[in-house]
């Protein structure tokens, strides 16, 4: 799930891209740390992680990973994703 900053709710894995957390490089290897620990095959995932912008990097994300995962933000545009 996505969320404002102030909205933010507890799940497995809290990441806030707006700050050292919103690398790309970071989001893919949480991926697959995640992945991991699901039993998934991260390869197909970060595959379509990165075919597109950094905003289809982060929906992508949250699509495959919204129950584990909550994405801190104050970017609007990344909000507006949900």
């Amino acid at each position: 799930m996505i969320t404002a900053r102030e909205d933010n709710e507890t799940t497995t894995y809290t990441v806030d891209i707006d700050g050292e957390q919103g690398n790309a490089f970071y989001l893919l290897g949480l991926c697959k740390t995640i992945a991991k620990s699901e039993g998934v095959d991260h390869s197909p995932i970060v595959a379509e992680m990165m075919s597109g912008d950094y905003t289809h990097l982060v929906k992508t994300l949250n699509h495959h990973f919204h129950d584990q995962l909550t994405i801190v933000t104050n970017q609007s545009d990344i909000i507006d994703l949900i």
